[in-house]
């Protein structure tokens, strides 16, 4: 039984070492097909705004934990299980002349409201996205 819980622990190790290598190799492979860092970046930043109360909060979150865009899981020991890299990290790595602010973007003056951008969803459609602060169920 204790080599099952050690060989448990070292896979769950790995697969959350591999999907954070994943996460940098698909935020690269966006910015190569966009050829936008900058939009990249962008992002980056609008999740890291949200992402702070965006956590899932399920017994079964970690089976797929892999698939979500940033951290939503509760923190694990020192990062060695978050199955996603810190974003500053990733946003740093696609800007590297980031500020380390995560302010919204200023909209000019006669610019469309997010509500207009964000189509039916914003304007009392339904929306399958949770607001931040939000928890989550599944």
């Amino acid at each position: 039984m204790l080599v099952g819980y050690v060989g448990v622990f070292f896979g769950k190790l790995i697969r959350a070492a591999i999907s954070r290598e994943r996460e940098y190799l698909a935020d690269a492979a966006a910015v190569q097909f966009t050829r936008n860092p900058d939009g990249v970046a962008g992002a980056l930043k609008k999740i890291g705004i949200h992402s702070a109360g965006s956590r899932v909060h399920d017994p079964h979150a970690e089976e797929v934990s892999h698939l979500f865009f940033a951290h939503g899981l509760r923190s694990h020991w020192l990062g060695f299980m978050a199955t996603h890299p810190p974003l500053e990290e990733r946003i740093r790595r696609v800007d590297p002349k980031w500020d380390g602010l995560l302010i919204p973007p200023v909209r000019e003056p006669g610019a469309p409201s997010p509500a207009v951008m964000a189509g039916p969803a914003a304007r009392g459609g339904t929306s399958t996205t949770a607001r931040a602060g939000s928890t989550l169920h599944p």
